[in-house]
């Protein structure tokens, strides 16, 4: 079955919002990084003896809509741990990042936050569908 360049690049789209959605599973809640609405796609690494978890800036103070995501995020910090960056490579080549099933942007640009989720939200369902990833 052949696809054509569009119906592949929706295919693929299609998929990672599969993907993103089944990181929605219900688990330990505490595990998880809080957010003023909802609950966050990445998972705190978990320390391991001996070893120093990565620093880095607040989440609640790098997500914010209407704020720049920055250039080199990797992910946040929030009172469980560390948030590793939950990061799409689009097929232009651009990333495009999303944190807590509600926010999400490219580093570098404007942080736009979802009026319910992500995955009912029509401005990322088309973001996502442009970036082909």
């Amino acid at each position: 079955m052949a696809f054509t360049g569009k119906a592949a690049g929706l295919a693929t789209a299609t998929v990672l919002l599969a993907g993103l959605l089944a990181g929605c599973g219900s688990g330990d809640s505490s595990a998880q990084a809080p957010d003023p609405g909802a609950m966050g796609p990445s998972t705190p690494s978990a320390a391991t003896s001996g070893s120093t978890e990565p620093s880095g800036p607040a989440c609640t103070q790098v997500w914010k809509g209407g704020s720049t995501l920055p250039r080199g995020y990797r992910g946040c910090v929030t009172s469980a741990g560390w948030v590793k960056a939950q990061v799409y490579q689009c097929s232009d080549g651009h990333r495009l990042v999303t944190y807590a099933h509600a926010f999400y942007a490219s580093p570098g640009r404007s942080i736009s936050r979802a009026a319910t989720t992500l995955a009912k939200d029509d401005g990322f369902q088309h973001t996502m569908a442009v970036c082909g990833a």
